[in-house]
């Protein structure tokens, strides 16, 4: 199980779907691939599921456009284009989200990551992972030097990656959207079963 939560987090891959043993084994074994597959199985109906959900959520509508337009690019493979516009749209969710319109991000994950909150819902993998991943896309990283291993929003947003960004790294951060929104849900709510109803079956 340490090795998962290892993967987990060097992947920045939160775990929004159901996973069975064998599961796990393909994911650790390759997480990119993984995600990929999974993303574009069955007529790629978790992905359906996931932006059909983001998309209905207040928090997101005021950047609707630009998910709309992310979502063109990357069936368009432009992957670079849809790194940064998510990016865009991340940020901004966390400011809709925690009411607080600091640039620090660190400020507005501690609001939306509050332990009092996230206490009381139960641990399970969703939300460990999502405990897990979701600083490694904002760590501070001086830009004298080399570029984080992580997608990382200081790099992309202040025009310093030099990465070329893949399918997968796509994936991720459409996922960390979704993910993003279905936490504040099960936080504010608190309740367990609205992850239940809402973590999509694959």
């Amino acid at each position: 199980i340490f090795l998962l939560y290892r993967k987990i987090q060097s992947s920045q891959i939160v775990i929004t779907w159901d996973m069975n043993r064998h599961e796990v084994a393909e994911f650790i074994s390759d997480p990119d691939k993984y995600i990929e597959n999974i993303f574009t199985d069955n007529e790629e109906q978790l992905f359906k599921e996931i932006k059909a959900y983001s998309l209905k959520s207040t928090f997101l509508e005021p950047y609707s456009t630009l998910y709309k337009n992310c979502i063109v690019a990357y069936e368009h493979a432009l992957y670079q284009l849809v790194v940064s516009g998510l990016f865009s749209i991340i940020d901004g969710l966390l400011t809709n989200i925690t009411g607080n319109s600091t640039t620090n991000f660190n400020r507005r994950l501690n609001i939306l990551l509050n332990e009092d909150k996230v206490n009381k819902v139960s641990n399970n993998l969703f939300i460990f992972s999502f405990l897990l991943v979701i600083k490694t896309f904002f760590e501070y990283s001086k830009f004298d030097d080399a570029e984080p291993q992580f997608i990382n929003r200081h790099w992309v947003s202040h025009g310093r990656t030099t990465k070329v960004y893949k399918k997968a790294d796509c994936l991720k951060l459409f996922n960390i959207i979704f993910s993003l929104l279905l936490f504040h849900e099960i936080v504010e709510k608190n309740q367990n079963d609205y992850m239940k109803e809402n973590i999509p079956k694959v």
